[in-house]
Order: structure tokens, then sequence, then C-alpha cells
């Protein structure tokens, strides 16, 4: 599994279309193609390429970002039918202030996050 590192990486992928959307995250993906112009991305590598994109307006402690894009890292190893073909950002956009409680890391926080990510896949794969 690859990672996107720069914004310019990430920007291509956002611009690419929204495959599904939940109540706390989106999926956008295009094509590696469109990567290829990048030197440090391979269009022929035989990983899942992704980025987690989790801005500050959405979660405003570190802690708390950090561990929401670990649940995403680790939802995301095991989709074993996302396409090679094609690069992933998923991206936080709704603010989970709602559903905080006192740790970012309590189980509460942690099942609501990965059962969205979950759904997240579900609408792209009935697709």
């Amino acid at each position: 599994m690859n990672s996107l590192k720069t914004w310019e990486e990430f920007q291509t992928v956002m611009s690419g279309s929204i495959n599904s959307r939940t109540s706390y995250f989106s999926l956008h993906s295009c094509d590696r193609q469109l990567l290829a112009h990048f030197k440090r991305v391979n269009a022929k590598d035989e990983q899942i390429l992704f980025g987690a994109l989790v801005p500050k307006r959405c979660a405003k402690r570190a802690v708390t970002r950090n561990s929401i894009k670990r649940q995403i890292r680790a939802v995301v190893a095991n989709q074993t039918q996302l396409l090679l073909t094609k690069a992933y950002v998923i991206r936080l956009h709704k603010d989970i202030k709602s559903i905080q409680s006192k740790s970012a890391n309590s189980s509460l926080v942690k099942e609501i996050i990965r059962n969205d990510l979950n759904v997240l896949f579900e609408k792209l794969y009935s697709k």
C-alpha cells in the first residue's frame, strides 16, 4: 500500500470523481495515469495508492487527526477489491465534535469511524 505524499498528488486525485459519500467521509478517485507525471508515483505498481485527508476544521486536535488517519489506513488495508488502476483519497468532510468523547482513542469514536468507513466502501462496491 502506497500513500500519496504531496499536495499536488492529493489535488490531482480530488479533481476526479467522488465515488461514494457517507455522513463523515467521501471517497475520491482518479486513474493512476493522471499521476504518472509525478516521478515518485509508478502507474504500473501493484499496490493500492491512496491518501487520507483530515482537515483541522473537522478535527481540531492533532491526536484526533492522527487517530482517524490510522483507522483509515487499517480499513483500507483490508480492502482487497479496490482497483489497482486507480488512486484514492478518503476525506473527512464533517466535524466530529458530535461523536467526540474525552479521548480521541475511545472505543465509541473508533467504532463510529470504522463503521462509517465500511459503509463508504460498501457504497463503492455496490455501484
